[in-house]
């Protein structure tokens, strides 16, 4: 409905592509007419002449038949389609940034999407958010059914899993050099800033292999819009400090929306839409490095300096932990 997408698109309604993908609410007003169109209205959103750099789909059966209904594997296949697509999207991209308004001239030239000179870069068009590129996907129902027996739209583990496999697209997360040591893959992780992060229900078996980055992931929670639930995690009560009860203490110190349930968290994301969190905390580690690393990152996104009590307990678990995100700030 049109109440729903001014909701969700920061006040505007405007109709999909024939791509059927929608546009991002225009953020480039701040750059002035950069396609040279003559519908630009200055200070006001622009959605007719905007465009999709292109589109690769996922086959969602496909990856829910080849894992076999194994959680696991589907998870691995899964994560392995997404960064091949992300690799085919990155290659349409560089394509259109090395070409000019030669290649196309009634769309490029002469008002189809834009009125550049002749032999002008295409390149201004694909940044800041001006054009699209868009992830699909196809057989959510298929290949909800086929792993957990139910429709995505059922309550409980169907649509949970539903939604975790919808979410899982939004994140820009890559595993770079994996290897094995002592039976156990390693690998570098590079994150990129994602700004339309969702909220997502975490629970079930997926638990226990990432019980540690729970306090980080909960952090992350309050950055996605929407509600993030996380269950099955009675253990973190057993760490180095109860990470249930120390973790939503130390957040909400930021301002952050976050209860504490008997096995896990309820955050309400955004931080109420303001995106930053609240200054001015004074972060208590507990004797707890996973707490020190995540009131220091929350430093990071705060509108005010925090203190943090007796950081030295990072250095447990990642020595040279300071060091090496003072590097990337710079950076």
């Amino acid at each position: 409905s049109e109440k729903v997408m001014r909701e969700l698109k920061e006040g505007n309604c405007y109709p999909c592509m024939g791509c059927r993908s929608f546009l991002t609410p225009d953020r480039t007003m701040h750059l002035g007419n950069i396609s040279n169109a003559k519908n630009y209205k200055e200070g006001k959103g622009k959605y007719y002449g905007r465009f999709n750099q292109g589109v690769v789909s996922i086959n969602l059966v496909d990856v829910a038949l080849s894992s076999g209904k194994d959680q696991k594997k589907f998870w691995d296949i899964y994560e392995e389609r997404l960064e091949l697509c992300h690799r085919a999207l990155q290659v349409r991209h560089e394509r259109l940034s090395k070409v000019t308004s030669d290649i196309a001239p009634i769309l490029w030239q002469h008002g189809a999407l834009a009125r550049l000179p002749k032999g002008a870069s295409l390149e201004p068009l694909l940044h800041n958010g001006y054009s699209t590129i868009s992830l699909g996907y196809a057989g959510l129902y298929e290949c909800v059914k086929y792993m957990t027996g139910k429709s995505h739209t059922d309550q409980g583990e169907a649509k949970d899993f539903a939604i975790q496999v919808m979410q899982k697209m939004n994140a820009e997360i890559e595993i770079l050099n994996k290897t094995l040591r002592c039976n156990e893959e390693i690998g570098d992780v590079r994150i990129k800033y994602s700004p339309d992060l969702k909220g997502i229900n975490i629970s079930g078996e997926i638990i226990p292999r990432l019980i540690d980055e729970i306090p980080i992931i909960a952090l992350l929670a309050t950055q996605a819009d929407g509600i993030t639930t996380i269950k099955d995690a009675g253990d973190l009560k057993n760490k180095e400090s109860d990470r249930i009860a120390s973790v939503a203490k130390e957040l909400r110190k930021f301002g952050a929306n976050i209860e504490p349930t008997d096995d896990g968290f309820i955050i309400d994301g955004k931080n109420n839409q303001k995106g930053l969190l609240n200054g001015d905390a004074e972060v208590e580690c507990y004797h707890d490095h996973r707490i020190a690393m995540m009131g220091y990152i929350a430093g990071l996104i705060s509108k005010k300096p925090c203190k943090i009590n007796d950081f030295e307990w990072v250095e447990t678990s990642f020595p040279g932990f300071l060091k090496i995100f003072e590097t990337l700030t710079r950076e």
